[in-house]
Protein backbone atom coordinates (compact mmCIF):
# COMPACT_ATOMS: atom_id res chain seq x y z
CA UNK A 1 0.00 0.00 0.00
CA UNK A 2 1.14 3.50 -0.75
CA UNK A 3 0.47 6.53 1.45
CA UNK A 4 1.30 9.95 0.03
CA UNK A 5 1.62 13.59 0.95
CA UNK A 6 1.24 15.36 -2.38
CA UNK A 7 2.20 18.78 -1.01
CA UNK A 8 5.68 17.54 -0.11
CA UNK A 9 5.80 14.80 -2.80
CA UNK A 10 6.61 12.15 -0.19
CA UNK A 11 5.44 8.54 0.07
CA UNK A 12 5.41 5.68 2.55
CA UNK A 13 5.16 2.05 1.41
CA UNK A 14 3.74 -0.67 3.67
CA UNK A 15 2.80 -4.18 2.54
CA UNK A 16 -0.55 -5.78 3.37
CA UNK A 17 1.35 -8.51 5.27
CA UNK A 18 3.04 -5.99 7.56
CA UNK A 19 -0.26 -4.18 8.12
CA UNK A 20 -1.85 -7.50 9.10
CA UNK A 21 1.03 -8.12 11.51
CA UNK A 22 0.40 -4.74 13.11
CA UNK A 23 -3.32 -5.45 13.42
CA UNK A 24 -2.50 -8.74 15.19
CA UNK A 25 -0.49 -6.81 17.80
CA UNK A 26 -3.54 -4.55 18.27
CA UNK A 27 -6.01 -7.43 18.56
CA UNK A 28 -3.74 -9.09 21.12
CA UNK A 29 -3.93 -6.03 23.41
CA UNK A 30 -7.70 -5.55 23.07
CA UNK A 31 -8.71 -2.28 24.75
CA UNK A 32 -5.15 -1.31 25.70
CA UNK A 33 -2.85 0.88 23.66
CA UNK A 34 0.22 -0.82 22.23
CA UNK A 35 2.95 0.04 19.77
CA UNK A 36 6.44 -0.52 18.52
CA UNK A 37 8.98 0.46 15.91
CA UNK A 38 8.94 0.84 12.12
CA UNK A 39 12.08 -0.34 10.32
CA UNK A 40 13.06 0.02 6.69
CA UNK A 41 14.91 2.14 4.19
CA UNK A 42 14.54 5.11 1.88
CA UNK A 43 14.60 5.08 -1.89
CA UNK A 44 17.54 6.67 -3.72
CA UNK A 45 15.92 10.12 -4.01
CA UNK A 46 14.92 10.12 -0.31
CA UNK A 47 11.29 10.84 -1.22
CA UNK A 48 9.86 7.46 -0.21
CA UNK A 49 10.16 5.44 2.96
CA UNK A 50 9.82 1.69 2.51
CA UNK A 51 8.79 -0.15 5.67
CA UNK A 52 10.35 -3.62 5.64
CA UNK A 53 9.79 -4.74 9.23
CA UNK A 54 7.56 -3.87 12.17
CA UNK A 55 8.63 -4.54 15.74
CA UNK A 56 6.08 -5.17 18.45
CA UNK A 57 6.20 -3.74 21.93
CA UNK A 58 9.36 -4.59 23.90
CA UNK A 59 8.78 -6.61 27.08
CA UNK A 60 9.19 -3.56 29.33
CA UNK A 61 6.51 -1.49 27.54
CA UNK A 62 3.61 -0.03 29.52
CA UNK A 63 0.10 -0.42 28.10
CA UNK A 64 -2.89 1.58 29.33
CA UNK A 65 -6.39 2.38 28.12
CA UNK A 66 -5.32 5.77 26.77
CA UNK A 67 -1.53 5.64 27.08
CA UNK A 68 1.37 3.64 25.76
CA UNK A 69 5.03 3.93 26.71
CA UNK A 70 7.28 1.90 24.46
CA UNK A 71 9.94 0.05 26.38
CA UNK A 72 13.57 -0.24 25.40
CA UNK A 73 14.51 -3.79 26.41
CA UNK A 74 16.45 -5.41 23.56
CA UNK A 75 15.72 -2.60 21.09
CA UNK A 76 19.29 -1.30 20.75
CA UNK A 77 20.68 -4.71 19.77
CA UNK A 78 17.86 -5.40 17.28
CA UNK A 79 18.32 -2.01 15.60
CA UNK A 80 22.12 -2.40 15.48
CA UNK A 81 21.73 -5.78 13.76
CA UNK A 82 19.21 -4.38 11.27
CA UNK A 83 21.48 -1.37 10.61
CA UNK A 84 24.21 -3.79 9.47
CA UNK A 85 21.70 -5.21 6.96
CA UNK A 86 20.92 -1.76 5.54
CA UNK A 87 17.64 -1.37 7.41
CA UNK A 88 17.06 1.60 9.66
CA UNK A 89 14.83 2.99 12.38
CA UNK A 90 12.12 4.92 10.52
CA UNK A 91 9.79 5.75 13.39
CA UNK A 92 7.09 4.52 15.72
CA UNK A 93 3.67 2.94 15.44
CA UNK A 94 0.95 2.69 18.05
CA UNK A 95 -2.67 1.75 18.49
CA UNK A 96 -5.61 3.87 19.66
CA UNK A 97 -8.29 1.29 20.60
CA UNK A 98 -11.88 2.36 19.95
CA UNK A 99 -10.64 5.74 18.66
CA UNK A 100 -9.70 7.29 15.35
CA UNK A 101 -6.01 7.41 14.36
CA UNK A 102 -5.52 11.11 15.03
CA UNK A 103 -2.22 12.34 16.48
CA UNK A 104 -2.59 13.74 19.99
CA UNK A 105 -0.45 16.56 21.37
CA UNK A 106 1.54 13.85 23.20
CA UNK A 107 2.11 12.03 19.87
CA UNK A 108 3.27 15.26 18.20
CA UNK A 109 5.65 16.08 21.06
CA UNK A 110 7.09 12.55 20.98
CA UNK A 111 7.88 12.82 17.28
CA UNK A 112 9.53 16.23 17.77
CA UNK A 113 11.71 14.75 20.56
CA UNK A 114 12.71 11.79 18.36
CA UNK A 115 13.56 14.11 15.44
CA UNK A 116 15.89 16.16 17.64
CA UNK A 117 17.50 13.20 19.46
CA UNK A 118 20.75 12.08 17.81
CA UNK A 119 20.44 8.61 19.34
CA UNK A 120 17.67 7.77 16.86
CA UNK A 121 19.60 9.07 13.81
CA UNK A 122 16.22 9.97 12.34
CA UNK A 123 15.57 13.71 11.85
CA UNK A 124 12.32 12.96 10.00
CA UNK A 125 10.58 10.15 11.91
CA UNK A 126 7.40 8.52 10.71
CA UNK A 127 4.48 7.80 13.01
CA UNK A 128 1.80 5.30 12.13
CA UNK A 129 -1.33 5.38 14.27
CA UNK A 130 -3.80 2.55 13.98
CA UNK A 131 -7.29 3.25 15.27
CA UNK A 132 -10.79 1.98 14.88
CA UNK A 133 -13.82 3.31 13.10
CA UNK A 134 -16.45 1.20 14.82
CA UNK A 135 -14.95 -2.32 14.47
CA UNK A 136 -12.91 -1.53 11.34
CA UNK A 137 -9.18 -0.82 11.70
CA UNK A 138 -8.01 2.41 10.07
CA UNK A 139 -4.53 3.85 9.87
CA UNK A 140 -2.88 7.23 9.41
CA UNK A 141 0.77 7.99 8.74
CA UNK A 142 2.44 11.20 9.92
CA UNK A 143 5.93 12.60 9.38
CA UNK A 144 7.82 15.12 11.45
CA UNK A 145 10.10 17.15 9.20
CA UNK A 146 13.14 18.33 11.17
CA UNK A 147 11.18 18.48 14.41
CA UNK A 148 8.32 20.55 13.02
CA UNK A 149 4.62 19.85 13.20
CA UNK A 150 3.46 16.60 11.69
CA UNK A 151 2.36 16.28 8.09
CA UNK A 152 -0.28 13.68 7.26
CA UNK A 153 -0.26 11.04 4.54
CA UNK A 154 -3.31 9.64 2.78
CA UNK A 155 -3.76 6.18 1.35
CA UNK A 156 -3.40 6.23 -2.40
CA UNK A 157 -6.16 4.41 -4.25
CA UNK A 158 -4.98 1.70 -6.62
Amino acid sequence: MIYTNDTNKLSVFLTEDLLLELKEFCIEKGNLETGGILVGMYDSDLQSAIITKVLGPPADSKHGRTTFVRGTKGVKKILEDLWKEGQYYLGEWHYHPKALPIASSQDINQMKRIAKNSIYRCPEPIMLIIGQDYEEFVETFYLSINGSDLIEFVKKNK
